[in-house]
């Protein structure tokens, strides 16, 4: 698992992850919570899976820490991988670098 310090307030994460999400290309939302996310990436090809799973949490009034965890589901019976057996993907990562950057120039955090 990934943890990530953002200098915003966790109500303002998801709002935040919904347009890092629409800034990178192949990434989609699967869904947006108050306290997490699951995004994917968009692909043609049913037999592999990846998805990225995000919770917020408060460590202040104006700082939230996302925890991040990769999943991939591969081959035909979509046998599960999770935690340190999977790398966070390229598409989250930029997902990632781009939610770091939007809470970096949020101006109403």
């Amino acid at each position: 698992m990934t943890s990530i310090t953002l200098r915003v307030a966790v109500d303002a994460v998801p709002g935040l992850l919904r347009r890092a999400v629409a800034a990178v290309p192949k990434a989609t939302v699967v869904e947006i919570r108050n306290d997490g996310a699951v995004i994917g990436r968009r692909t043609n090809f049913a037999a592999l899976a990846e998805t990225t799973e995000l919770s917020f949490h408060a460590i202040g009034e104006k700082t939230s820490r996302v925890d991040v965890e990769a999943t991939a589901d591969i081959g035909l019976f979509f046998r599960r991988q999770s935690g340190a057996h999977v790398q966070l993907m390229e598409t989250a990562k930029a997902v990632i670098v781009e939610l770091q950057r939007l809470a970096a120039s949020d101006i109403s955090g």
